[in-house]
């Protein structure tokens, strides 16, 4: 025996729809947290990697003034370029034509040179101020990354 199906529905109910706009909202809220963490984490990444990479520009010109016929002046020829050091340590000075030339950004790095101390601040693509790495006279590298 047929029995006639009186069932004419299409599509989806008013509850499915809002159980799956919810599921969709949780996804995005869950992908937008996960991706603001990982641009975090990415930036301090780079910090880390600015200062390791200036500590080892600091080595190197050391060892260049050491070992090189640098110890008579104020500069150390490295990679055809004199960089400007202090007298009787080669550390690069915390100026234009001493760190800056020691060590050379990319693009995406700026760099602030300031006097009272002696200092020159590397930012990453923005000027936040707690997300930066400090060079100071006698090689000292300071990174900051509590605003990153």
């Amino acid at each position: 025996m047929n029995v006639p199906q009186n069932n004419t529905q299409r599509g989806a109910t008013k509850i499915e729809f809002i159980f799956l706009s919810l599921v969709f909202i949780g996804v995005f809220a869950f992908a937008t947290d996960y991706y603001i963490g990982l641009m975090h984490r990415a930036k301090v990444a780079v910090m880390l990697q600015l200062g390791t990479a200036l500590k080892s520009a600091v080595r190197l010109t050391i060892l260049d003034y050491k070992l090189g016929a640098g110890r008579v002046s104020n500069y150390v020829k490295m990679d055809g370029q004199r960089v400007q050091v202090e007298p009787g340590t080669g550390i690069p000075t915390a100026t234009a034509a001493g760190i800056g030339k020691a060590y050379t950004v990319n693009k995406n790095f700026y760099i602030k040179y300031l006097n009272n101390p002696p200092r020159a601040i590397f930012y990453y693509a923005s000027d936040l101020p707690d997300c930066r790495v400090e060079y100071r006279s006698g090689g000292k590298v300071k990174i900051i990354t509590s605003g990153c």
